[in-house]
């Protein structure tokens, strides 16, 4: 779920339309997602891996990405926040593809560092297994809509009763598979 993929070199960050993304989506109608290489002219490192992205491209933008989720199970979400002229807000959200949403919070970042946030969501057992993550852009320090709202580091993971016998193949996008047995002897 990071954003390591593609790859962008060089001192600038680079636009890109989510179309080439894999994964990821994002609202603006432009379709652009920009991408920041580490280094970088800003002297931004990523929080993780060589890259990050930020959320305002060219337009103030949602970032998404559909994933599947055992009902009843505990949804864990961590991911990396940062500001880029000062105090950026990013809002999250889940729920079933097509909404509704539920809001996770509002997390407000400055510039000076990155945080890593970790939030856990219950699964409702009547929503089907098909669900979206959402990361809204909320506000930037600057005010402009094409500045603001690094995010990096994105990982979800689910736990469901490990007192029960667990067989499946998980799916992690673009090209792992995984098969998975676990349960209590």
């Amino acid at each position: 779920l990071d954003f390591e993929s593609p790859t962008v070199t060089g001192q600038f960050p680079s636009l890109i339309n989510e179309s080439t993304v894999s994964c990821w989506e994002t609202n603006a109608s432009d379709g652009i997602m920009e991408f920041w290489p580490s280094p970088n002219y800003e002297t931004v490192p990523a929080y993780s891996g060589t890259q990050f992205i930020e959320m305002n491209a060219n337009f103030t933008s949602t970032i998404s990405q559909d994933f599947t989720v055992e009902p009843g199970s505990t949804l864990n979400i961590q991911f990396a926040h940062r500001g880029r002229q000062g105090n950026d807000t990013v809002g999250v959200e889940v729920g079933p593809v097509g909404g509704p949403y539920t809001d996770l919070g509002q997390f407000t970042d400055g510039n000076t560092a990155w945080v890593l946030h970790n939030l856990s969501y219950l699964v409702p057992n009547n929503s089907g297994n098909n669900y979206t993550i959402r990361f809204v852009s909320i506000s930037s320090a600057g005010g402009s809509p094409s500045v603001g709202n690094y995010l990096d580091a994105v990982s979800l993971s689910s736990v469901a009763c490990s007192s029960e016998l667990t067989t499946g193949t998980v799916s992690l996008l673009p090209s792992v598979t995984l098969a998975l047995t676990s349960g209590s002897a």
